[in-house]
């Protein structure tokens, strides 16, 4: 609903309100340890969450409406920066909470986190600018917009590359103990590196989308960097060798460049195309596809575990990697289908509009006026 909304609440208070409300809600779950353990405890935590998850809705939606806002010709770097900084919080987060969790108890960790982002809500009041937002509204169907061969096919590829992320966070640590008989420590620096390299990779795919573009390429690529992590994290079966860690940490840097290709290249691509096709260039557009970002990468987080336990305890560990492997081949032979029809649309389109040399018109004003008498 946030999405809908966004230039009537206002993209600025959005996020302010949406950090604020973060904020609070984190500082709020540091206090659940003094609840007693029942209906009570489970309640509460359940209502914060809630809240802090509607919270995070609209400061991530409101950020990535900023930024096409304030960045309209780097649109891809600013966003591969932005996710840098979620490879890094993906990094950070679970090294620093648990070393405040060790030493200071439950509580701290969410009152640190909590108290920053009050202060960063704050800080922004005075530093975010402000945002001239018009009222030309929507004049197209939210359905025509989500039924567009563009934005479809953009969502569905940033769906698959956050279910890709989902899927080894349950089932890879077993596989690792089972194989490897690894500590939590190695395993988390194993896990380490799938966020280190999106996040350094982030910035590369966006500055490759806005000097060059070719989003449709990136996307492809992104698919096979996904496909290869997936075909020897495993092993595949159909491969002739054994699992070694050395392999499983190149499956993981894969998986990091070929997920932050997924992630980054298509947010440009279809902001322009949805313009070109009589959206608005406003914040109305930006709040919107800002909004399906969020909800497929989130549909994604959700799906990738959920199908990733399920289908490992069936089929196992190799077979389950390589089932992704190949839906990860599929996504990309299926985005370039899409190239080549839309570039074929697109040159199509140029030749049917190019205007006439002077001799071409010379001639053919000649034609019609031979033709006229």
């Amino acid at each position: 609903m946030i999405l809908f909304q966004l230039t009537r609440i206002g993209t600025r208070f959005t996020f302010l309100a949406g950090v604020f409300t973060v904020g609070v809600s984190c500082m709020l779950f540091g206090f659940l340890d003094w609840v007693p353990v029942g209906i009570d405890f489970v309640s509460l935590s359940m209502a914060i969450r809630i809240v802090e998850g509607i919270g995070a809705a609209a400061y991530i939606t409101a950020s990535f409406a900023i930024i096409a806002n304030e960045f309209p010709n780097k649109v891809s770097t600013m966003f591969g920066t932005l996710e840098t900084f979620n490879g890094l919080g993906l990094m950070l987060g679970p090294l620093i909470g648990g070393a405040l969790y060790f030493a200071l108890g439950f509580g701290f960790p969410f009152y640190v986190l909590g108290g920053f982002l009050l202060i960063a809500s704050l800080v922004a009041v005075f530093l975010l600018p402000k945002q001239i937002e018009d009222d030309l509204p929507i004049t197209m169907s939210y359905w025509t917009f989500i039924t567009a061969p563009t934005v479809f096919i953009c969502l569905l590829c940033i769906a698959m590359g956050s279910m890709s992320m989902g899927f080894l966070q349950p089932t890879l640590q077993p596989h690792l103990e089972k194989n490897f008989q690894l500590n939590t420590f190695v395993i988390g620096l194993v896990f380490f590196c799938t966020s280190a390299f999106y996040a350094l990779s982030a910035p590369f795919w966006g500055w490759l989308g806005d000097k060059y573009g070719h989003s449709l390429e990136l996307m492809i690529i992104g698919c096979l960097f996904t496909s290869f992590a997936f075909l020897f994290v495993g092993p595949s079966p159909i491969l002739p060798f054994e699992t070694k860690l050395w392999l499983v940490i190149v499956a993981q840097i894969a998986l990091g460049i070929g997920t932050s290709a997924q992630m980054v290249a298509p947010f440009k691509f279809c902001l322009h195309n949805v313009i070109e096709q009589g959206f608005p260039n406003n914040f109305e557009t930006y709040g919107l596809l800002s909004g399906m970002y969020s909800t497929c990468f989130s549909f994604g987080a959700f799906i990738g575990p959920t199908v990733a336990g399920s289908l490992v305890a069936v089929v196992g560990f190799p077979m389950g990697t390589s089932l992704f492997c190949i839906i990860n081949l599929l996504m990309a032979f299926v985005v370039f289908l899409y190239m080549c029809s839309y570039k074929r649309t697109r040159h199509a389109d140029t030749v049917k509009y190019q205007p006439l040399s002077s001799e071409e018109y010379s001639v053919s004003y000649g034609a019609i006026k031979k033709n006229s008498f």
